[in-house]
């Protein structure tokens, strides 16, 4: 990993992301994008292992398009289009969506919606009903 040196302490800086992303297991960048609010940086981190770590997220929509928000300033747009390929289109923000041209999934038919909304693989947490109990898809 070639990282420039930093300005303060003239030394080479890593984040705990640059590394996790440098490392064959790409597990540990998961688990930073999901359980932290980690610098997401993407230094030195190439096309094909941005789709690799973008694949990985599934429980944190907010660093899910906080990656690809970043992703859209290095990455070219078929880049990005690659590493959303697979993902529900309901966790990703409109501005990204519009970007890579795809169709806003509000904007479809009400049966082509339930069935988008069918495929989230997300926990809906309903804590905040009187009552309710977490419901988990399977």
């Amino acid at each position: 990993m070639n990282v420039k040196k930093c300005f303060i302490c003239f030394k080479n800086c890593y984040t705990c992301f640059d590394l996790a992303c440098d490392n064959e297991n790409l597990l540990i960048a998961k688990y930073l994008l999901e359980s932290t609010d980690v610098n997401i940086t993407l230094k030195g981190v190439t096309g094909k292992k941005f789709i690799q770590i973008v694949s990985l997220i599934q429980n944190n929509c907010h660093q899910l398009n906080r990656l690809l928000s970043r992703g859209i300033k290095k990455y070219s747009k078929n880049t990005i289009i690659n590493a959303i390929k697979k993902i529900n289109p309901l966790k990703i923000q409109k501005h990204i969506l519009d970007f890579c041209q795809i169709k806003n999934p509000f904007d479809n038919k009400f049966s082509e919606f339930v069935k988008i909304v069918d495929n989230l693989d997300v926990p809906i947490d309903s804590s905040h009903m009187p009552g309710a109990k977490i419901i988990e898809k399977k």
